[in-house]
């Protein structure tokens, strides 16, 4: 997750984070449920991150957590901080 923030950081204009600088993983389930308003907290954006990854790997821990750049162990510590599932 980490990296890909960074990453969105690095390739964002006009220093805003958009869906273009986010993996596509990331944003097919972002489009369905966007988040209210124009600015998130990056507890909301992790939160979201980690939910639509374990969701498109349709509940596989050690695919989301390769895709989020994290170990299992992380993510299933990032669930549980998160309150997700």
């Amino acid at each position: 997750l980490r990296n890909v923030i960074e990453r969105a950081v690095v390739l964002a204009r006009d220093n805003r984070i958009t869906l273009r600088e986010l993996p596509e993983e990331l944003t097919v389930l972002r489009r369905e449920r966007p988040l209210p308003g124009s600015l998130a907290t990056l507890r909301d954006l992790e939160a979201q991150a980690v939910r639509s990854t374990f969701e498109s790997c349709r509940g596989n821990v050690s695919k989301a957590a390769r895709l989020l750049g994290i170990s299992r162990k992380a993510f299933y510590r990032r669930i549980r901080e998160l309150q997700i599932k």
